[in-house]
Formats: structure tokens, sequence, C-alpha cells
């Protein structure tokens, strides 16, 4: 999943669909984050026995590591490519 995010963010910045700077990156990081918690609140509903976890920590937990994951993309996007 996080290959297909990559590419996505790439794609937007390379069309300059999003600006190549922080605050977009951390939009982008927010946005990829609500897309993960809506995804696991559905799966978590479809098993009959639900994982006794705080969902709450493990959202909140989900949303830092989309913002810290596009971040690291965005880095990566930034760095000079010689070859």
């Amino acid at each position: 999943m996080g290959f297909f995010f990559a590419v996505a963010f790439n794609w937007l910045w390379e069309k300059e669909v999003v600006p190549t700077d922080w605050l977009a990156t951390l939009v982008l990081g927010v946005v990829a984050g609500l897309i993960g918690i809506s995804l696991w609140r559905i799966f978590f509903k479809l098993p009959n026995e639900k994982p006794d976890i705080s969902y709450r920590a493990y959202y909140q937990h989900l949303l830092l590591a989309h913002i810290v994951f596009t971040a690291v993309v965005y880095l990566v996007h930034q760095w000079p490519m010689e070859i």
C-alpha cells in the first residue's frame, strides 16, 4: 500500500498538482492517514471477534505514521538524482 501512496505523491508533485513544500506534504500525510484510518475502521468491523486494542491510540499512531511516511517520500523526491 505504501508503494502506491509513494507513486501517487510523486505523480502529484511531478505534475505540479500539489506544491512541493512542507505544508502540502503535511496535508498529504494527513489525507493519507485519514484514508488509512477509514479503511482500518471498515476492516475492524468485518470480523466477528474484535481485537482487544485501544482503537483511539491505534488510529493516532496510524495518522502519525502516514505523516512521517509522507515526509520521507518528500525528502526522497527532493533528493538530487544524478546518473
